[in-house]
């Protein structure tokens, strides 16, 4: 998914990306269906998870036919290609992994394919650094210095970067000698092509692994001492953003992003405004003055937020309770010290906490589908 990208496209990098996961799960369906139907079992919809996302899939569609435009909520915005169609192929991947995922896949090849790829898209990154920073190499796609790859916007490349990085710490925990080093080396490599995406998702996001991390594998006293440095990093970061934040007004600011969208969002609180019509929700309320001419914002920039916007009241109680149920899954199935569910745990609190704070890319959002279905999965 990292790699793909069409540079010739009107929008070059997320809707190529839309496109090749929605043919690959139209794939996945056919063949599944073709040789592997007596093995679908309605046994798995004892999960608990797996209802909450069918519940929550309906909701999603009814409150997209009741909405504002159901067209636009069908196929979605312009530059994201996020309307039901999609949507419905991201619940259908989810139920091929809920149908099909095997346990050795685990192990065997998870991790390992997201740490590989992402260790050879973050050399991409570090070929582009020194090509435009170094040779001034105008060719370079790049947001005033920032670097995004295959992914276009530096804010879809870093979230994508943070909520994989434990993969890495998997592998090399798993692996002995030189591939170990190898690992390493892909870490380190992550790491630079963060800090070259040059978003706030690179230091927030670090502390907030660490915090994790120190949370789960710490005992009291490390933890103390880990919660003391970050809590002193945090506030550190925090001076140094409020020295340099504009000082004039910012109209696409998150402040007022956000509390457009939640004004709007009262005014249509139990059905909302339907699936990917944010744009309209923005343009219904105004803050802080009325602007005749207004910026264009078609996301809600936090993934809980988008949901009360688009579907309403119903939407998030079904969205934040899919969210609870995954994390208390994925807390009893690491109780025995398995570090695969450990490090998966790790994934989704990163993945929520990140997906609050900005817009994502389909290529994060599915890392929390995909664990979604391997822990409906699991007994």
């Amino acid at each position: 998914m990292p790699f793909i990208y069409w540079p010739s496209a009107e929008v070059p990098y997320e809707i190529p990306k839309v496109w090749f996961f929605s043919r690959w799960v139209e794939l996945l369906l056919l063949l599944s269906i073709i040789f592997h139907l007596p093995q679908i079992s309605s046994k798995i919809f004892s999960s608990s998870v797996a209802r909450i996302t069918l519940i929550y899939t309906g909701v999603v569609f009814i409150t997209a036919i009741i909405g504002v435009n159901f067209i636009k909520s069908l196929i979605g915005n312009f530059y994201r290609s996020d309307g039901l169609i999609t949507f419905l192929h991201i619940v259908g991947f989810y139920l091929f992994i809920v149908f099909f995922w095997k346990k050795d896949w685990n192990n065997k090849y998870f991790f390992q394919t997201i740490a590989f790829s992402n260790s050879i898209f973050s050399l991409w990154i570090i070929v582009d650094a020194v090509r435009l920073f170094i040779f001034s190499d105008t060719q370079v796609v790049n947001w005033w210095g920032a670097l995004g790859g295959p992914f276009g916007q530096p804010v879809f490349l870093a979230g994508y970067i943070i909520v994989t990085i434990p993969t890495f710490i998997y592998q090399i925990k798993s692996s002995r000698n030189i591939i170990r080093i190898f690992w390493l080396a892909g870490l380190l490599f992550n790491l630079i092509a963060l800090f070259f995406t040059r978003s706030w998702t690179a230091p927030f996001g670090i502390l907030v692994l660490l915090s994790i991390y120190s949370f789960i594998y710490l005992k009291r006293r490390g933890r103390l001492i880990i919660g003391a440095t970050l809590l002193i990093a945090f506030i550190s970061i925090s001076i140094w953003y409020m020295a340099h934040r504009p000082k004039t007004f910012v109209y696409e600011g998150r402040t007022r992003i956000y509390l457009k969208m939640f004004f709007s969002s009262l005014k249509r609180p139990l059905v909302g405004w339907g699936l990917a019509n944010a744009d309209f929700a923005f343009d219904a309320s105004h803050w802080p003055v009325v602007l005749e001419k207004d910026i264009y914002i078609d996301k809600a920039h936090g993934s809980a937020l988008e949901v009360f916007v688009t579907s309403g009241v119903f939407g998030l109680i079904f969205y934040l309770a899919l969210l609870i149920l995954v994390i208390k899954r994925l807390i009893l199935l690491s109780r025995n010290g398995d570090f695969f569910y450990q490090t998966l745990l790790v994934m989704v609190l990163v993945f929520i906490i990140h997906s609050q704070t900005n817009i994502i890319s389909i290529s994060e959002e599915i890392i929390f589908w995909l664990a979604a279905g391997i822990v409906s999965r699991e007994k």
